[in-house]
């Protein structure tokens, strides 16, 4: 089968909203008032000829079967979400972590400012790491499934670019989407996604690429709180964001 460059688009999307939840304490955001950054939005698509995408974990002939060149999964509008911050991610500066430390709930973490105008740690060395029950407070998940279609060239790599552009930009020039971040990650590689670095493509599985390969992609939305400009009394410059993530295979290993 002759190789074309160009791929037909798979789409997934999912729309987001965040809601930080009401509390008698302080944590990066002091949660003495119900706040909302509203609107968050992500697409998903392949930048590859036959190259497919479905949601959820599902093996090759399933994603083959379902011939989609979309997938969609919508939280409700006020889906709760505090700001977090990742271990491990944090100090590999690369971001090359594999997804088994990306998922392990313990690698993520909170901490609490004294004052809702601030925006670092009273104790920086004091975190609460997040469980399986809080996770999803702060953390949105995302599972996806990619594939070759049958017939198809083998390749030797994945990789990703992401688009993040403010979601409400119309309601006010001071709102900002800096601290929101994208984890993407495979059994191999994690690649995180921010505004400053969205454009460069990141590898996230290298290796031969089959009809018969199925790479379960997870994909992590939170809200970074060790960002300068997560706090209480900021909360309302803080914008919901549209992130547009594009996936593209290639034979070079």
């Amino acid at each position: 089968m002759k190789k074309l460059k160009k791929l037909i688009p798979a789409f997934c999307m999912l729309l987001v909203s965040v809601a930080m939840l009401g509390t008698s304490t302080f944590a990066w955001f002091s949660m003495n008032k119900e706040v909302k950054a509203t609107g968050m939005q992500i697409t998903a698509k392949s930048d590859s000829v036959y190259l497919l995408i479905m949601e959820g974990e599902k093996t090759a002939p399933e994603v083959q079967t379902n011939n989609s060149a979309s997938a969609a999964a919508t939280n409700p509008e006020n889906t709760a979400m505090l700001p977090a911050a990742h271990e491990t991610i944090a100090k590999t500066e690369d971001a090359e972590a594999k997804e088994a430390d990306t998922t392990t709930y313990s690698n993520w973490y909170y901490q609490t400012a004294a004052k809702p105008t601030e925006s670092t740690a009273e104790t920086p060395t004091a975190k609460t790491k997040l469980t399986t029950t809080s996770f999803k407070q702060y953390v949105l998940e995302y599972t996806y499934t990619i594939t070759l279609a049958k017939g198809s060239l083998e390749q030797g790599k994945l990789t990703a670019t992401a688009k993040i552009t403010a979601q409400n930009s119309a309601t006010g020039t001071d709102k900002t989407i800096e601290p929101v971040k994208v984890l993407v990650t495979t059994t191999q590689k994690a690649a995180e996604f921010t505004t400053t670095n969205m454009t460069t493509a990141q590898d996230l599985y290298a290796g031969s690429i089959t009809d018969t390969t199925a790479i379960v992609v997870k994909v992590y939305i939170y809200l970074d709180g060790t960002n300068e400009k997560v706090y209480t009394n900021n909360i309302t410059n803080l914008d919901g964001a549209k992130i547009d993530l594009t996936f593209n295979v290639d034979k070079a290993a």
